[in-house]
């Protein structure tokens, strides 16, 4: 079995949310730049490092993002070109990865 150490290692600001992509992955409604349909919440995008526990923030984050994904899908509801698609490269996917803090 192989085993490897990082070290200390931070989740935070990874996929720094920012209004260009140059400084940032995701922009201020946690989309990820330059890809449709593909969002990333939580302590990765923070653009910054708080003195605080971020757990609250990251919540208020993911209930953010929920209600933009709710208005993307009902934005879409109609469109069959979109909801039709077998392979869904365009709608929206949300993967959930929780984390102790």
């Amino acid at each position: 079995m192989l085993t490897f150490s990082l070290g200390p290692v931070s989740t935070l600001t990874n996929t720094r949310m920012a209004d260009h992509p140059a400084n940032g992955v995701v922009d201020a409604e946690c989309q990820v730049h330059g890809v449709r349909g593909l969002y990333v919440a939580g302590s990765s995008v923070f653009p910054t490092v708080s003195h605080a526990n971020p757990t609250q923030m990251i919540v208020a984050l993911a209930v953010r993002l929920a209600d933009t994904l709710k208005g993307v899908a009902s934005a879409h509801q109609n469109d069959s070109a979109i909801l039709g698609r077998i392979k869904g490269r365009d709608r929206p996917h949300l993967a959930v990865s929780c984390q102790a803090v």
